[in-house]
């Protein structure tokens, strides 16, 4: 059986950014951002063929967390041959407050739309946070409205993948 993962997002530090119109933004290595203790990642085996994507990808995710406001981000990146994780396709969901932090909730998170191809010997990497601070306004966990709180406390996100629990990402492909 596999265990559940976890990653507790402290919101001090900035949080992996995206395709703005700034400075450093767009397309890039995620080495850096994958290899913090605050975010996950999940990856494929090689792929045997070419994969098209074209559209809106989905996450789902059976997701617990500790604190009840809070934000889940999910980046979909492509391994190249060498290592080399670059983003695809990303979208971040700010919970509901109000539901139970003691169950096991399915969240779905849509990506933004895409066409792309991963090429046959790469792989898809999941890359999953508590935030994409400045690209998105920062959660910080209060229920404040964003930017105006004083304060800023951790969440703990948990990833569920055990018995029972679902986690999945959905391609859109060409042929449907």
């Amino acid at each position: 059986m596999r265990r559940p993962r976890t990653s507790t997002t402290r919101r001090t530090p900035p949080r992996p950014s995206g395709p703005l119109l700034a400075p450093g933004a767009g397309v890039k290595d995620n080495a850096a951002l994958e290899s913090r203790s605050d975010v996950l990642t999940f990856t494929t085996e090689p792929l045997t063929a070419p994969l098209e994507i074209m559209g809106t990808p989905v996450v789902e995710l059976a997701h617990t967390r500790s604190n009840p406001h809070a934000d889940v981000f999910v980046r979909l990146c492509d391994v190249d041959l060498k290592g080399v994780s670059r983003n695809v396709a990303e979208g971040l969901l700010r919970l509901d407050p109000a539901s139970p932090l003691d169950q096991v909730q399915s969240v779905r998170v849509r990506l933004d739309a895409r066409a792309h191809e991963v090429k046959a010997g790469h792989r898809i990497r999941l890359l999953i946070a508590g935030g994409c601070h400045p690209r998105y306004a920062r959660n910080e966990g209060t229920g404040e409205p964003p930017g105006t709180g004083s304060e800023l406390r951790p969440c703990t996100h948990t990833v569920h993948h055990d018995t029972g629990a679902v986690s999945r990402v959905i391609l859109p492909t060409p042929s449907g």
